[in-house]
């Protein structure tokens, strides 16, 4: 090997095999590590789930046994309020009837949408909504596979499950995982803004008609039940949040 002149680097350039293993490390060291439990182990004493359960739609009642201590659960451990509890649980009714439906009833072709990362032919129906939060699109798959540590760009049909749908659901829209908007942007201590708390998963989808966007408004009415349910049930998550009415 020459031996470098004045002024010279004594660092070998690196190879791009280098340069891509160092981009993989970095990738890796900004993943989060999120908590995949034994939910429903982890809810079955959970005080406010009888509650819940019982305000939610007949249709629904027997999803909601099932996964509304889950969520439950889940939100303490993440450090939601009972305002953002309530959303998380407004959503999950709204986006998967509380799981009912683990994924898409009638899947949209998704082709083309580069905002999700579809890229391939057929990338569009394989990637529609699975799990309680109904997590759609080759980029979100990818994300959430690398989070948790599975292959779900090869199976996503592995975010159907109750326990990883869970994680997926709470962790992500407390932390802005899925659009980029964090749940506290919306509900905090200042504000309750359920309506535009519709960001943290979805955008609005506005019928020019009515100039509203019907999920926004349902999943809205969904919280704001819940909410009140939770602000009176001793031992809510996050019971320090403020109460209904305000």
């Amino acid at each position: 090997r020459p031996t470098p002149g004045p002024g010279q680097s004594t660092q070998q350039p690196r190879t791009p095999r280098k340069r891509e293993a160092k981009k993989a490390k970095a990738k890796r060291a900004n993943v989060p590590h999120y908590p995949v439990r034994d939910w429903a182990a982890a809810g079955k004493d959970e005080p406010c789930a009888p509650a819940i359960v019982a305000a939610t739609p007949r249709s629904l009642r027997a999803a909601a046994t099932e996964n509304v201590p889950r969520l439950l659960a889940a939100s303490r451990e993440a450090g939601l309020s009972v305002d953002q509890t309530a959303y998380v649980l407004a959503t999950v009714q709204g986006e998967s009837g509380f799981g009912r439906e683990m994924l898409e009833r009638s899947p949209k072709d998704y082709s083309g949408r580069a905002d999700l990362g579809n890229t391939g032919a057929s990338d569009g129906m394989r990637y529609a909504g699975h799990g309680l939060a109904q997590l759609t699109g080759r980029s979100n798959y990818e994300k959430w596979g690398n989070i948790l540590g599975v292959d779900l760009l090869n199976h996503p049909e592995l975010a159907s499950d109750p326990d990883r749908g869970t994680t997926i659901a709470v962790f992500g829209m407390r932390d802005g995982q899925f659009t980029g908007a964090a749940l506290d942007r919306f509900v905090n201590a200042e504000q309750v803004d359920y309506h535009n708390a519709r960001r943290v998963v979805n955008g609005f989808n506005i019928d020019p008609t009515t100039g509203r966007d019907e999920n926004a408004d349902a999943m809205e009415r969904y919280a704001n039940k819940y909410r009140s349910i939770l602000h009176g049930c001793p031992g809510a998550p996050g019971a320090q949040s403020s109460p209904p009415g305000r």
